[in-house]
């Protein structure tokens, strides 16, 4: 596939299955369990220079432990609400002395123009050298059939299903592939490296709650909202 767009630099990416399997109402329980937004804004972070780079994995969980305690808390069995995750975030840059700011982008139906605005986003953003933090959104109780997002591995030059029916989850994405048929998306999430389909993504909004499919991207664009 063409490279369309990516970070300038490599992006590595921890998660949030390096914390110990403990008590659902303990932190690192529920880090483990709903941290993936806290990982993502950790990751945001330290690839921003907003954080210094931690030299070995406990470190890193100590950050992100702190980053919870402080700004980002989790809740038990939902996570983190993508209405105040922008907010939180720049709550903390501003604590920080940090000059970073996010905004949030909702994406709830599919259409030509709503795929055209999100492919702008990123690439702006990728072009500014930012990751741009994603979430796909989760699927109401009365859908009884199982939705969400499949990420992808490529298996000589063909992708593969790795994950499917990922939902309620944070996602970054670090670049942009696309051929003559699709347009993919390069994200990180539980340490590793997918790709996930713009159209999936847009489709899946169809199905989760207003609004929680969400684009977090610094706000010092040139992009209306």
């Amino acid at each position: 596939m063409n490279k369309r767009a990516v970070l300038l630099h490599n992006y590595v990416a921890g998660s949030q299955q390096w914390f110990p399997k403990e008590n659902f109402f303990s932190r690192d329980g529920r880090l483990r369990r709903y941290g993936c937004g806290v990982i993502a804004a950790a990751d945001y972070g330290i690839y921003r220079h907003i954080f210094d780079a931690p030299g070995e994995r406990e470190a890193y969980l100590s950050l992100v432990r702190e980053m919870e305690r402080r700004f980002l808390r989790v809740i038990p069995g939902f996570g983190i609400s993508a209405y105040l995750y922008a907010g939180l975030m720049n709550l903390m840059f501003r604590r920080m002395s940090v000059r970073e700011r996010l905004g949030g982008v909702s994406f709830f139906f599919n259409s030509p123009k709503a795929r055209k605005r999100l492919l702008a986003i990123i690439q702006e953003q990728l072009s500014q050298d930012r990751p741009v933090i994603l979430i796909l959104g989760s699927t109401p109780f009365f859908f009884k059939k199982r939705r969400g997002v499949t990420l992808y591995r490529m298996d000589n030059d063909v992708p593969e299903a790795a994950k499917q029916h990922v939902a309620a989850h944070f996602v970054t994405v670090t670049g942009i592939y696309e051929d003559s048929q699709k347009t993919m998306l390069e994200v990180y999430s539980w340490g590793s490296r997918y790709l996930m389909s713009a159209d999936e993504y847009l489709e899946a909004a169809r199905y989760t709650y207003p609004f929680s499919n969400r684009v977090y991207r610094a706000k010092n664009t040139a992009i209306e909202s």
